[in-house]
């Protein structure tokens, strides 16, 4: 992770604004937490790209952990990424109402 916020400042950033039904979903914050230092910790992630025209996708950015399938779409030269696992998507479709994220520049 690329930033020095405390995974408590980190966890209310992002779940600021969230409605209750999607934070009733989300892991306890202990396990958020717990998940952020173990990121931290992670040293074979890959840096992030910083040139938005990066030739492909990591490979390990592209499985789980468990060698699920997570990268699902990949746009192309509009670099539209959407990742999800198996999990996510059933859950997913059984909802009425979903939120989405982007990073544009």
């Amino acid at each position: 992770m690329n930033t020095q916020e405390t995974p408590d400042l980190i966890i209310t950033h992002c779940c600021n604004g969230m409605s209750d039904e999607a934070l009733a979903r989300l892991p306890s914050r202990d396990n958020i937490k717990r998940r952020i230092r173990m990121l931290r910790q992670d040293k074979k992630l890959p840096s992030a790209p910083n040139d938005p025209n990066f030739p492909n996708v990591p490979t390990a950015l592209t499985v789980t952990s468990r060698g699920d399938k997570f990268l699902r779409c990949e746009t192309g030269p509009d670099r539209m990424l959407i990742f999800a696992s198996s999990e996510q998507l059933d859950i997913l479709q059984s909802c009425d109402d979903f939120l989405v994220d982007g990073t544009f520049k």
